[in-house]
């Protein structure tokens, strides 16, 4: 059906125009690169704001769009809405300084990035619009789902996935499940017409296919390289109190970036029940505090850190410290093997970070062939992986010995 922004028509392709028909709360467009994803943000706000006008709900109003980091906000998403509410009726004033959209309406649009999430606090939105989450990291989607509750308020996500990770765990599975507060619109990107066929097809011939599936038609794929591919949620159990005389044991990766995972112990079978990840500087006490509100049991922990943190982990003052077996190599093995020995559980919904960082710490890789090029992860999403290490390869790993040199 023609829509239009004020005067401006604008006929849909049929991806577009099944998010305006979409009766669910949280709208997602999963599709190819050039589609038509991030340029139809404007134009679903525009109907979602105009909406709101005709029931007496424009004064006051509060939108978001976000996007994964501040220069995406500025250099992309800024830019496509004022030039779609340009010589319109909801052409406002926009405030640099702030990111704030003073719509004639006498609502307001925020643009705020997810890397800074504190500065979406406080707000309840009428609606917002979500571009690229996959880029994001599992700590905004509770954020979101707060300052969108209270209104009830509609969500839109735009684009395409780069791994299973919260994206895939938190929205995709519940839609593909039946639960109809999710709708998950998929299309590739010759879907829209003005795609060109011969880039399309350039990309399926040239890329690994898991990638060509991700960015050309919108599908979960896992992402070759991972350190861990055999993690999946049939690792996952439903939640349950740990019962009295189990051993708990915290694996801690303090620094700027501060992560703890909390795994109980039965029968050499390890439950993930709960994990504490932040990248917000806080004192020692605030991340005790943190992390005795998670612990359970009536054994007390054992504490098994990063040994080059010593200092992060002594400011702490926690009883029950045992330094890592920080080897890298040999500890992915050593979880590795757990994992495919049916002994690494994780409590469902309660461990959240840990999925979204195990289905995205990875190897390097060359870009079009797909293959490994490098023997050491990726200093990137590997704070809760790192935890899992320390716990598993300390109680499991065989120490390396250095090698005997003969001298002759």
């Amino acid at each position: 059906m023609p829509t239009a922004i004020a005067e401006k028509p604008i006929i849909p392709l049929w991806f577009q125009e099944a998010t305006l028909d979409s009766k669910a709360r949280y709208i997602v467009m999963c599709g190819g690169t050039g589609a038509g994803k991030t340029w139809w943000l404007p134009i679903w706000l525009a109907e979602l704001i105009r909406k709101h006008v005709a029931e007496g709900r424009g004064e006051g109003a509060r939108y978001l769009v976000l996007g994964p980091t501040a220069d995406m906000v500025r250099d992309l998403l800024v830019p496509i809405l004022l030039e779609h509410y340009k010589n319109t009726n909801l052409e406002g004033v926009y405030w640099r300084q702030s990111s704030i959209y003073d719509l004639p309406t006498g609502g307001k649009i925020y643009f705020r990035s997810a890397d800074k999430p504190e500065r979406i606090e406080g707000h309840h939105f009428l609606g917002a619009c979500v571009d690229e989450p996959a880029q994001m990291k599992a700590s905004i989607w509770p954020v979101l789902q707060a300052r969108t509750g209270f209104n009830q308020a509609p969500i839109l996500f735009t684009g395409y996935p780069i791994a299973m990770n919260w994206y895939y765990h938190d929205i995709y599975l519940p839609w593909k499940q039946g639960d109809t507060v999710y709708d998950f619109i998929e299309f590739a990107s010759t879907d829209n017409p003005l795609y060109p066929k011969e880039e399309y097809e350039r990309a399926k011939r040239t890329l690994p296919a898991w990638l060509f599936d991700m960015r050309y038609k919108g599908k979960f794929r896992k992402p070759a390289g991972l350190v861990y591919p055999e993690f999946g949620t049939h690792l996952c159990v439903e939640p349950f109190e740990i019962e009295e005389g189990w051993p708990i044991y915290v694996g801690l990766d303090p620094g700027v970036f501060f992560a703890a995972l909390f795994l109980a112990e039965h029968n050499k079978i390890y439950y993930a029940y709960s994990d504490y990840y932040t990248e917000t500087v806080r004192p020692a006490d605030e991340h005790v505090k943190e992390i005795k509100d998670r612990l359970q049991g009536n054994i007390p922990p054992q504490y098994i850190y990063d040994p080059s943190r010593l200092t992060d982990v002594v400011d702490m003052k926690l009883p029950g410290l045992v330094k890592a077996n920080n080897a890298v190599q040999a500890g992915i093995v050593s979880v590795t093997k757990v994992i495919k020995e049916g002994r690494l559980k994780i409590m469902r919904g309660r461990c959240p970070n840990l999925m979204d960082q195990m289905e995205q710490y990875s190897f390097p890789i060359d870009p079009v062939s797909g293959v490994i090029s490098k023997e050491n992860p990726i200093k990137k999403f590997d704070h809760l992986p790192d935890c899992i290490r320390y716990i598993i390869h300390t109680l499991e790993g065989v120490k390396e010995e250095k090698p005997h040199i003969k001298v002759f």
